[in-house]
This record gives structure tokens, C-alpha cells and sequence, in this order.
């Protein structure tokens, strides 16, 4: 597994926190397309095909 941006481990910890799209892209400052962007990236790269595996896999990992 290629190393996660920081970009991408909170996302993840937005996830976790069940934050929608658009609540991660205010919180972060990002606009609700590129929260999306980085979730797709972050799926790929953990091998998940939901949004809602990843936590769980962060966890699994060490991650988190």
C-alpha cells in the first residue's frame, strides 16, 4: 500500500466522525467534488470499495 497524503487520513477521520461530503469539504476547506476526489483515492488505495470500510480498515491497519 502506497503512503496515505494528509489529505487522505482526514478525510478518513471525517468518515469516521460520519460527516457527509459537504460537511468534510467545510470543514477542510475543500470544495464537496475534491472530498469526493480524495475518498475515491483513499478507497483505491485501501482496497475498499465503500466509504463506509474505510475506518474500519484504518483501524485494521493501524491507521487510526
Amino acid at each position: 500500500m502506497r503512503k496515505l497524503t494528509a489529505e487522505e487520513r482526514r478525510i478518513a477521520q471525517l468518515i469516521a466522525d460520519g460527516l457527509t461530503y459537504e460537511e468534510m469539504a467545510g470543514r477542510m476547506g475543500i470544495s464537496p467534488s475534491t472530498a469526493k476526489q480524495h475518498t475515491a483515492l483513499l478507497r483505491a488505495a485501501l482496497g475498499v470499495r465503500y466509504k463506509r470500510q474505510i475506518p474500519g480498515v484504518m483501524r485494521e491497519l493501524g491507521l487510526m
